[in-house]
C-alpha cells in the first residue's frame, strides 16, 4: 500500500538547502550597481535579472531574513555615482538596507580615496572630507566587509600623476585608514581608464609596503558597462525590470521581519 506525501513545507528544509535556494535565486555573477539619481532615492541595477527577483524579500519573518542575509554577504556592490559626493549614496545604500543588512556586507566596490595636500604644511596630505567619511563609515557599519575594491576614474585619476614624495605619503595615509576596517582581507585597485593614469600601476607595485597588511590586486580592464547610470534607460524595458528602489524593497522586507528601521 502506498502512501501519498503531503505538500513540503519549505521552512521544514534543513537549513543547508535553504540556503542553496537562497543563493539559486538571489546570487548574481556581476556586480549589483547601486547608484542615485538627482533628487531620487538609491536605486541598485542588476543586469539579467527577470522582474519580482527579490520576491523571497517579501514573504514571511523568517525566509526574508535569511533570504536578505544571502543577498547581501553574497553578492558584490559597486557604487558607480561618481558625479557627486559618494558618502551620500553610501550612506544613503547603508540606511536603506538597515543596520542588519549593512553589516552582513562582503564585497564592495568605492572610488579609490583621493588624497590632498596641506596648504598649512608644505610636503603633509590628507585625506578628502569625501573619502575619509566613507572609509569611517565602512569601518563602522560594514563590520563583515572582507572584499574592498576601489576604482581610479576620470575624477580621482590626477592623484597618481603626483609626485613620488608625495604618493609615498598619500598611500601611507590610505593604509592607515584601511588597516581601522578590521575585518579586510582584500583590496583590489581597479583602473578604468588606464591612459589616463599611465604610470599608476608601476608606481603602486613600487609601494607594496605603504598597503602592508593587505592582499593587493590591480587590474586596468575597462567597465564592461560602462557608465552604468545609462544602462537602464538605454537598455529599456528589459533591462530596467532588474532596477529596483532600494528604501522600497527594504521597507516591505522590514515590515515581513519585524526589523527597526534606521
Amino acid at each position: 500500500m502506498s502512501t501519498k506525501l503531503g505538500p513540503i513545507n519549505f521552512l521544514d528544509l534543513p537549513n543547508l538547502v535553504r540556503d542553496k535556494i537562497y543563493e539559486a535565486v538571489l546570487v548574481v555573477l556581476h556586480p549589483i550597481y547601486i547608484f542615485q539619481e538627482s533628487n531620487s532615492s538609491v536605486e541598485a541595477f542588476a543586469p539579467d535579472k527577470p522582474p519580482r527577483w527579490l520576491a523571497l524579500l517579501h514573504t514571511n519573518r523568517q525566509i526574508s531574513a535569511e533570504a536578505s542575509a544571502v543577498l547581501y554577504r553574497v553578492n558584490h556592490f559597486e557604487l558607480v555615482d561618481i558625479t557627486k559626493p559618494q558618502i551620500r549614496v553610501l550612506q544613503s545604500f547603508l540606511n536603506g538596507i538597515g543596520t542588519v543588512n549593512a553589516a552582513s556586507i562582503s564585497n564592495l566596490s568605492i572610488s579609490f580615496p583621493t588624497v590632498i595636500g596641506i596648504d598649512e604644511e608644505p610636503g603633509k596630505v590628507r585625506l578628502k572630507e569625501d573619502s575619509l567619511q566613507c572609509l569611517k563609515v565602512l569601518q563602522d557599519r560594514c563590520t563583515n566587509l572582507s572584499a574592498l575594491e576601489t576604482v581610479v576614474h576620470y575624477r580621482n585619476s590626477g592623484f597618481f600623476m603626483k609626485t613620488e614624495h608625495f604618493l609615498r605619503g598619500a598611500l601611507s595615509q590610505i593604509d592607515q585608514y584601511l588597516k581601522t576596517i578590521n575585518s579586510l582581507r582584500r583590496i583590489i585597485v581597479r583602473f578604468e581608464e588606464p591612459s589616463r593614469v599611465p604610470t599608476s600601476a608601476a608606481k603602486l607595485s613600487g609601494h607594496q609596503k605603504q598597503l602592508s597588511g593587505h592582499q593587493k590586486q590591480l587590474s586596468g580592464h575597462q567597465e564592461i558597462l560602462g557608465k552604468v547610470l545609462k544602462a537602464p534607460k538605454a537598455g529599456g524595458k528589459a533591462a530596467a525590470v532588474a532596477r529596483y528602489n532600494v528604501k522600497n524593497v527594504v521597507k516591505e522586507t522590514e515590515d515581513h521581519s519585524g526589523t527597526k528601521k534606521t
